[in-house]
């Protein structure tokens, strides 16, 4: 509704700036004569035919480019074929009227050859609505139309034959009847039309103004450009310019429309294809580890003892924790985490898969969801096995004021000093490594989601990598002695060679984390 009020208001001051010849010709000529008026009138003609004929260009172009997107198809290009049709028919005409005064009448008023342009035009619009495609160049079309159209008010002109319509002659009587009942029935075919309801009713008044502009200079016998049809020329080519200029601008709201819902889809399949990477990922990992577990345990490379039962409590805690990662449920609401219970299944599963982690129970708890923990050091975790070349991996909890810090280091070559500035980004990786450049990145943002973070320890705190988790703390159970502050973390199971993994076999199932 708004761009219909607007542009009406533009129609409305464009059609009252087009009819500036008739106060300048009152000017030049002291008042005015008979005929600076006719030049007047035939000047505000040339000016509506050059505004419809741009009109149809603008009309095709923006058609084009947008394709059938809000313009409705066929029926913008329609509009701008009939818009040129209309313009390359009368534009000849006003410039003989100015040239010939005494063919003026040809500009304005109406002929027999005029019941072809309407039949031309109402075809068009019958077609409108059932052509199922665009026309390929409607300024083709509308330019070949209109000098179909011209060719016989030339000949008329060129042979001197009967020319304008005679309403005390019953033969032109009735082509002016039939004119009408066909401009009626154009105006309703517009009405009817996939138009707009606004810009329907628009052009159906234009061209029910300019046909009556055009039928009371024929009726009256004008000798020279009345101003009332003047008027409805010139406000005919005014409301079709402006009613151009809303259906574009109808046309590029609704694209933008349509670019943000594609935006928006474009984004949501982005972020589910991600997080089912993401997801992926955390499942290769856990299940190399229950992979490596299950093996040691069938190949019975385990003795009976507490070293098998943690092996049979990783498996079934992490085959648990998998299953809630694959399933829609919400974690729930934060609680406390017991970290040790966290850290212990992780470091056994890698462990039967041969990487070695060094760890001592703390009994720190913090605050935040146990699945979540764990996804992160077990992404830690991945990395250092698989970047460290072999090297150990040390796991140290603190706390430091109201935050319970875990600290994860291996003793590796180190990071790519150009991976360091994105390395929490998707799809960061080092110029030499073979991962995909996801985990560190859903790690940091889990661990934003959690109230805590993960950052890159500073190069010169330890040698090799080492990331720093941070949570808020919970409590310290005081029932188990804590590892004093300065003692460094042993390794988790310090069993003998006879019920130690198969390393030969370990490193087969680790393959399954690739």
């Amino acid at each position: 509704m708004t761009t219909a009020r607007s542009t009406l208001w533009l129609a409305l001051a464009i059609g009252v700036l087009m009819l500036y010849p008739y106060p300048v010709s009152m000017l030049v000529a002291g008042g005015g004569t008979a005929s600076a008026h006719a030049i007047a009138g035939h000047l505000c003609i040339l000016q509506a035919d050059l505004m419809l004929l741009l009109a149809g260009f603008v009309m095709a172009l923006g058609s084009r480019m947008l394709g059938d997107l809000a313009l409705g198809d066929p029926l913008v290009d329609r509009v701008a074929a009939v818009a040129v049709l209309l313009a390359v028919q009368d534009l000849p005409l006003t410039a003989l009227a100015i040239v010939v005064p005494e063919h003026e009448g040809y500009a304005y008023r109406l002929t027999i050859t005029h019941l072809l342009t309407v039949v031309v035009v109402l075809v068009m619009t019958v077609r409108m609505r059932r052509a199922p495609r665009p026309y390929r160049s409607p300024l083709l079309v509308g330019l070949l139309l209109g000098l179909v159209t011209l060719a016989p008010q030339l000949l008329l002109v060129a042979v001197g034959g009967p020319t304008f319509l005679d309403v005390r002659m019953p033969a032109d009587l009735v082509v002016l009847f039939v004119s009408t009942a066909l401009v009626l029935g154009l105006a309703v075919q517009l009405i009817s039309s996939d138009l707009p309801l606004w810009a329907a009713w628009r052009l159906s008044g234009a061209v029910l103004a300019l046909y009556a502009g055009r039928v009371w200079a024929t009726v009256t016998e004008a000798s020279q450009p009345p101003p009332v049809t003047v008027v409805a020329i010139v406000f005919f080519s005014a409301l079709l310019a402006t009613t151009v200029i809303g259906l574009l601008r109808r046309a590029l709201a609704e694209v933008d429309g349509r670019l943000a819902v594609l935006v928006h889809r474009t984004a949501d399949a982005e972020a589910t294809v991600q997080h089912d990477r993401e997801v992926a990922h955390e499942v290769r990992a856990a299940v190399a580890g229950v992979v490596a577990g299950a093996q040691l345990l069938a190949n019975d490379q385990v003795s009976p003892g507490p070293r098998k039962t943690a092996l049979l409590r990783m498996i079934e805690t992490e085959a648990a924790r998998l299953n809630r990662s694959l399933s829609a449920e919400s974690p729930g609401t934060p609680s406390e985490v017991d970290v040790d219970a966290v850290i212990e299944p992780l470091v056994v599963a890698h462990e039967a898969r041969g990487h070695v982690v060094c760890w001592n129970r703390t009994g720190h708890r913090t605050i935040g969801h146990p699945d979540a923990v764990a996804e992160v050091l077990s992404i830690l975790l991945s990395n250092a096995d698989r970047h460290a070349r072999g090297a150990g991996t040390t796991i140290v909890v603190t706390r430091r004021d109201t935050m319970v810090e875990i600290r994860v280091a291996d003793q590796g070559p180190g990071l790519d000093p150009v991976a360091r500035a994105h390395l929490f980004e998707w799809g960061a990786r080092g110029s030499t490594s073979q991962g995909e450049g996801i985990g560190l990145q859903r790690a940091h943002r889990v661990m934003l989601e959690e109230g805590g973070t993960l950052t890159l320890a500073s190069s010169d705190e330890l040698s090799g990598t080492t990331f720093v988790l941070r949570l808020p703390c919970a409590a310290v159970r005081t029932e188990r002695p804590l590892r004093d502050e300065g003692q460094p973390p042993e390794p988790h199971v310090q069993a003998p060679a006879s019920v130690r993994p198969d390393l030969s076999r370990a490193a087969a199932a680790r393959g399954v984390a690739s």
